[in-house]
Order: structure tokens, then C-alpha cells, then sequence
């Protein structure tokens, strides 16, 4: 018999911190049942290479082949991972660079430089996958037989020497070291006798050497030329924290999307698997039991729901756990192909050998294929209680955390502080490293907004939960902020009436100084005067513009801080903050050239060069592109006509546009104001 009770939908976000209470699920032997039932993994630490090591299929080689990585250790919420096979051949460093972090190799696998948007992290990975891969690690190590340290404080490093020498932290032996190309690449080392060999992070005894690994699997302590091409087998952590259940790589063929109400129910198998990660960027379901009790027999749920996200490979899911909160039923029950599948009604059926207290979990999930990550929503719980005759409908006290209504409704009700105590460690890191890194350098307001604060806690708290942060900043104290990173805020001091002894009406910049100047974006001299022909250095410069930016609440980095402040690191200069505010938001190629000039004045092609990258996408061409005789060679030649077909520049005649002259405050003060109407 089945019984068709009704869940009521409740806001989308009221519970999106469940899935900080959701562990790994532990793993048994492996079993192949007759039942339906979808194959589980779990990330467990296993050493060496032999029968029961464990790969994590995650991200793609290229873009295209995906990249198998063997577990190395697991602990803390997070797993280290090594790739199984050699994945390019590349130098370590150029100019007999061995230092780590400032190598060519480094800067590749970490999408710097100028591998900003075509290095391995960027191309290897998704948005969603880079996000879960957390900085490798902030101990400092010893480079071999040699004075000095490094810190490997990047998301992708190569192995260490101290991690897969025999007895080292990985239980490697030369066995398990002696590496294979992966499948279908294609990549040649300098010399044949490189082949098979790859590098290791740790720089060696000599300048310009890095140790390696024979292609025999004996490590050279002598190590290698840094100019030689040997074998890439990168390394990274991954935070577990987001993991919301492991499966079969492939070939399962019930993680492939075919809709039922009857769950499957899990079965342990092997050693292969992919991951099904929690996606802040998926649709979130929110449901509540309109009765707190179950018939004990096969008894079909109706769920409704809202505000799915819908689309390709699109689905609504359901899993059931039990008291410790392993997995044991999963399977999705509706497809949300279509636009008109965001809202709307699916069933589930819990089946008859459930206990009290197990916990049934709905959430959508975007499933990818074999060897793919896949994405889910966090899930929304609702507990099973069992109908018995002493059980009256809508009875029963409410648990821990949670309240009931008089129809028997439960929902959870944490509070923020609540939500703080329950992160772990690495929770707690991975927000301070959010903020350390990605919190922009000034701000017009004291305040953080709900959205800002959103990205910098992980998407760990409901908006609810973020309200109570806000209202009380010492909760920024307990998840462990402090004042430092917090932004400076700025305050526009406009001047009325603004009048200028060397700026008179019929000067060229007259109209938009007076602007400037009335907006608070800029100040006279002491002397009354405004020196429209001045030069400008980069401190005055940025300073302007940033003011500008944030007229338009435009705060957001593309730079972390520790990228910035190689290049602009006195923090005790007057423009630091605005200095650094604008160097975030360029590339770091732009950055560099930047901080080269020191005190000379900024030209007019770096100016457009700025402009290009600090407004490319928000601003529309709205006359064609002039020819002048005198860019053809500019390094900046793109960002000028970028900045000509957006009338943000002009010509110095109708035929030069002086590239390299220095750019004036009288010029300047007219970009700002252009800037200022388009950016509105």
C-alpha cells in the first residue's frame, strides 16, 4: 500500500547550511548486488600504488581528457591529491630560475602571469572545481642540501621530495614512483633520456637545478637542469568539506539521469570514483513535512518545489540517510530539461525499512557524465519518524535546532553563532582566506553588504544567519576576522561652487575639472590653483579612478591580495589602498609594467591599457576606430582603440594620439567624467 503525503515548500535559502552537517560515508568491501543500487565511494587515505589505492577522476587534461589522480593522504576535511600519470612535459624555470614560487612551472599550474587565462588551473578545471581546491600549504620547506626556504602557498605545486621519497609522507616507493604518460597525450620531453622522468617542487643543491624523478622511479638528488623539459605530475589539495557523495567514475549507468520515485539503493564498489560537489550556483529546493510521521510501508512522498535551476543534464534528487549519516538510498526522481520545469511537483517513495530518524535529503544536480564531476544544491532535509498507534498526527516534540508548527511542519533554526561553532577548522580557513584574499581594498561604505559577505563566507550561512553577522561584527571575531582585512572607507569631499586661478572658462578641460571637483573626485593645489598640465604619477592617477569605481559599486578583484602586493607593497604610502584597489582589478602582466614606473609619470597608451582591462565588458563601442599614424607599433594598440571606440579618448590631433606622452591632470579629469556618465 502507498500512502501520498504532502511537503510544503518553505524559502529557498532558509537551510542551506545542512550540508556542513554532512560527513564522508565510510566504505566496506566491495559488493555487487542484484538489487538496483548506485555504487558509493568515499575519499579515504591509502598509500602507494597496490590493489586498494584509491583515484579521484577530477577536472580534464587540457580541457578535453579527464585526469586521474590517486588519494595520497586524507585528513582535517581535505585530501591530498597526486596525478597518476605524466600530464605534459614542461621546464622548470627560465634564467636558471629554480626558486619555486617564482618559476615558470609554478606560474603555469597556477594560471599567473602571463599563463593568466591559458595555465592549468584555468584550463584544467571549472569555476565550481577551482573553488574546492585550497591553498597547498603555508609551512615553509628546505630546499635539498642547500641554505634558504620556500613556501608553497599555491593551489597547484608539483610533489616534494619529502613527500614521495621512500618513507616519506606519500608511502611511495621507486615502484610507486615510476610514472606513465596518460592515455592519448602526446607531449615530448627535450631529451629521450628524460622520458618517463618528471620534476619535483624542491629546487636543488646547485642555482639552476631542480630535483626529479628517473623514469625508473630512483629520484636524482643531484637533480636537473631547470631548462630541461621533464615530466608534469601536479599535485593539489581538496577541500572534502563540499563533497556531497562520491560514485563510480563509470559505467554504473544509474548515475546517468533516468527518473524514478524508487530510490536505489547504495552499494559499495571500487576504487574508481567522481565526485558529486555542492555548487552555490545550483538551484537550492526547500521543503517541510506536513506530518511528522510515515506509514511503515513503501510510501510515496509528493514533493513540491521552487526555483529550480533548469537546463541540460538537469535534475531534481533525492537521498536518504540514516542516524550517522551515511548514505544508503539515492537516485533521481525528475528531469528539469525544460524552462517550466523550475517549479512544480515530483514524487518520492521512502522505503519500508527505514528507521527513525533517518533523514530524507532533496536537492537538484547537474549530472556531468562518466569520469565527470558532477554539482548539487545543497540538499534540504526532512527527518522520518514512523506512524505507529501511539503516534497521533501532528504530535511529537521538536528536536534540537528545530521548531515544530501545529500541522507537524519542521524546519531548521540555527542561529549564526550556532552555524560558526559547527564549521570545522578548515571551514574556518578556507572563509579566512576568502577574506584575506578577495576582499576588495576600499569601499564607500563601513559596512560589508549581504552580498560581499555571501561570497566571502563560502555561501556557509543563509541570508537569515548573514543578517545576524552584520548586526553583530564580534561574530566576524569568532570565524577568526580580524580589522586587517578589513577594506579602508573612503569619503568624497565634494567642493561647491569649485574655482580654479589657473583654470578659466575657455580653457579646454574647464568643464570637466569643475566636475571632478564638485563630485569630491578630486582637489586643487594649496595654492588655489589646479596645474591642468601637470604630469600625473600612478599614485594620483589610481587614486582618481578609483574613486570613480566605486561611484558605481564596482569593488570586485581579479587578483587576489597575495598576487597584489608583490607588486604594490608599501602599505604605508598615502594611495596603498586605492593604488592597490586598481592594480586588483588588472591583469598581472599590467600590474608588473605598473609597479616598474616607480615615480615616473604614467604615458596615455598604459592609461588606456588600464582602462581596457578595469572597464573591458561594461562599456559599449559607440564610434568606429580612427586611424592614427602613430600607434601601429603600441604594445597597447588594441586597448587605445578600445578606448577611442568608446569615446573614452581623443586624439592628440585628428591623425596621433601621442601614446607616450605623459598623461595630464587636465586629460585625466576629462576620462573621469566620461567614465563617470558611462558607467551609470
Amino acid at each position: 500500500m502507498k500512502k501520498r503525503i504532502s511537503l510544503l515548500l518553505i524559502h529557498t535559502m532558509l537551510i542551506s547550511l545542512l550540508i556542513m552537517l554532512m560527513s564522508l560515508f565510510p566504505i566496506s568491501v566491495p559488493v555487487l548486488a542484484a538489487e538496483r543500487h548506485i555504487p558509493l565511494g568515499v575519499v579515504e587515505s591509502v598509500y602507494g600504488r597496490n590493489t586498494t589505492s584509491q583515484f579521484i577522476y577530477f577536472g580534464k587534461n587540457k580541457g578535453t581528457d579527464p585526469i586521474k589522480w590517486r588519494v595520497m593522504a586524507v585528513g582535517d576535511d581535505k585530501a591530498t591529491l597526486m596525478s597518476e600519470y605524466i600530464l605534459e612535459y614542461s621546464n622548470y624555470g627560465i634564467s636558471a630560475n629554480r626558486n619555486w614560487s617564482d618559476a615558470e612551472i609554478c606560474r603555469y599550474l597556477n594560471s599567473q602571469h602571463s599563463f593568466a587565462s591559458g595555465g592549468f588551473l584555468t584550463t584544467a578545471f571549472s569555476s565550481v572545481e577551482q573553488a574546492k581546491i585550497l591553498i597547498y600549504s603555508n609551512t615553509e620547506e628546505s630546499r635539498y642540501n642547500s641554505p634558504g626556504t620556500f613556501t608553497p602557498n599555491q593551489k597547484i605545486v608539483l610533489p616534494s621530495l619529502d613527500e614521495v621519497k621512500d618513507g616519506g609522507t606519500f608511502g611511495m616507493n621507486e615502484s610507486d614512483r615510476a610514472a606513465l604518460e596518460a592515455e592519448g597525450f602526446r607531449g615530448t620531453p627535450n631529451d629521450v633520456m628524460y622520458k618517463k622522468s618528471w620534476w619535483l617542487r624542491t629546487p636543488g643543491e646547485l642555482y639552476d637545478a631542480a630535483l626529479s624523478v628517473r623514469s625508473s622511479g630512483s629520484i636524482d638528488y643531484h637533480g636537473n637542469y631547470v631548462g630541461d623539459r621533464l615530466g608534469v605530475r601536479p599535485a593539489f589539495k581538496l577541500n572534502l568539506f563540499d563533497v556531497l557523495f562520491t560514485s563510480d567514475a563509470a559505467g554504473n549507468g544509474v548515475k546517468t539521469g533516468t527518473p524514478n520515485s524508487m530510490l536505489n539503493r547504495v552499494v559499495h564498489t571500487n576504487n574508481e570514483i567522481k565526485l558529486t560537489l555542492i555548487d552555490s550556483n545550483q538551484g537550492l529546493v526547500s521543503a517541510a513535512t506536513t506530518s511528522k510521521y510515515i506509514q511503515r510501508e513503501d510510501t510515496e512522498i509528493e514533493i513540491n518545489y521552487q526555483g529550480a535551476i533548469t537546463g541540460t543534464n538537469q535534475y531534481l534528487s533525492a537521498m536518504i540517510t540514516d542516524n550517522s549519516d551515511a548514505l544508503k538510498y539515492y537516485g533521481t526522481i525528475k528531469s528539469l530539461a525544460n524552462s517550466e520545469d523550475g517549479s512544480g511537483t515530483a514524487e518520492v517513495t521512502i522505503p519500508r525499512d527505514f528507521e527513525d530518524g533517518w533523514k530524507l535529503k532533496i536537492f537538484t544536480e547537474q549530472l556531468n557524465g562518466d569520469y565527470q564531476t558532477d554539482y548539487a544544491s545543497v540538499p534540504v532535509e526532512v527527518t522520518l519518524t514512523a506512524k505507529s498507534k501511539q503516534n497521533s498526527p501532528g504530535g511529537g516534540s521538536s528536536s534540537s535546532g528545530r521548531s515544530s508548527s501545529e500541522g507537524g511542519t519542521s524546519t531548521l533554526s540555527l542561529n549564526a553563532e550556532q552555524v560558526i561553532n559547527r564549521l570545522s577548522k578548515d571551514g574556518k580557513v578556507a572563509i579566512i582566506n576568502l577574506f584575506k584574499e578577495y576582499m576588495p581594498y576600499t569601499f564607500f561604505s563601513t559596512d560589508l553588504t549581504l552580498e560581499q559577505l555571501k561570497v566571502f563566507t563560502n555561501n556557509k550561512f543563509t541570508d537569515k544567519q548573514l543578517q545576524e553577522i552584520l548586526g553583530n561584527p564580534q561574530l566576524l571575531q569568532k570565524l577568526g576576522i580580524d580589522d586587517s582585512m578589513i577594506s579602508r572607507t573612503v569619503f568624497l569631499k565634494p567642493i561647491h561652487n569649485p574655482s580654479f586661478t589657473d583654470v578659466k572658462l575657455d580653457h579646454w578641460a574647464y568643464g570637466s575639472i569643475i566636475e571632478a571637483a564638485s563630485l569630491g573626485l578630486v582637489a586643487g593645489m594649496p595654492d588655489g590653483s589646479f596645474a591642468p598640465d601637470n604630469p600625473l604619477k600612478v599614485a594620483d592617477t589610481f587614486v582618481f579612478l578609483d574613486k570613480v569605481l566605486l561611484l558605481n559599486n564596482i569593488t570586485e578583484p581579479k587578483l587576489p591580495r597575495s598576487t597584489v602586493e608583490l607588486y604594490i607593497n608599501d602599505k604605508n604610502h598615502w594611495a596603498f589602498n586605492h593604488m592597490a584597489s586598481i592594480g586588483s582589478k588588472l591583469s598581472e602582466e599590467t600590474l608588473m609594467t605598473i609597479s616598474q614606473l616607480g615615480d615616473a609619470p604614467i604615458s596615455r597608451e598604459l592609461l588606456a591599457q588600464v582602462l581596457y582591462e578595469i572597464t573591458k565588458d561594461r562599456l559599449e563601442a559607440t564610434r568606429e576606430v580612427r586611424y592614427f599614424t602613430d600607434i601601429q607599433s603600441s604594445s597597447y594598440k588594441e586597448a587605445i582603440d578600445y578606448c577611442v571606440s568608446t569615446r573614452l579618448l581623443s586624439g592628440t590631433s585628428s591623425t596621433t594620439m601621442s601614446p607616450q606622452k605623459a598623461l595630464t591632470r587636465g586629460e585625466l579629469m576629462s576620462v573621469l567624467i566620461k567614465l563617470e556618465s558611462m558607467l551609470k
